[in-house]
């Protein structure tokens, strides 16, 4: 089960690192008229990137600021 886990927490990291910060933007803003997206899980996502160097913060949080506008 923890291998299941790992392999999702993976696989999100890799999508967030995909589709980058223009990305991340997007599903955030497509996320106020589509309720079911779970766009508000890349966010713990991407903090984890900003922490491993992979993304700047400030693009990550102006992301999540424009994209919930």
């Amino acid at each position: 089960m923890t291998d299941a886990i790992g392999q999702l927490i993976l696989l999100l990291e890799q999508f967030i690192l995909l589709i980058g910060t223009p990305g991340l933007t997007l599903a955030l803003f497509i996320e106020t008229f589509i309720p079911p997206l779970p766009a508000q899980l890349m966010i713990p996502f991407a903090g984890g990137l900003v922490g491993m160097g992979e993304m700047r913060f400030i693009n990550v949080l102006l992301a999540a600021v424009i994209g919930e506008t």
